[in-house]
């Protein structure tokens, strides 16, 4: 099993690559597209879901990142209105 150190290692780089592709579409260099981020957010959902069913514990704290990550881009660029 991995170490729990790890885990918060990947929290770090999720949220230093976060900042930039958020800082880039507040900018308007990046249009996500939003069908694409869209199913990128679904399939770690589904997979924390059956993950917290099954009982896990902080392992299934990168597939939520996973999925966390393309729903906060998802918001912003709703709101920026400069995705497709």
């Amino acid at each position: 099993m991995i170490p729990q150190k790890f885990i918060f290692i990947t929290i770090v780089f999720s949220a230093f690559g976060l900042y930039f592709y958020i800082r880039d579409i507040l900018r308007g260099t990046t249009k996500p597209n939003f069908v694409t981020w869209f199913f990128w957010m679904l399939a770690p959902f589904i997979g924390v879901y059956f993950q917290y069913k099954a009982g896990a514990g902080f392992s299934m704290l990168p597939v939520f990142l996973a999925g966390f990550v393309p729903l906060v881009v998802l918001v912003v660029a709703s709101f920026k209105k400069n995705a497709y």
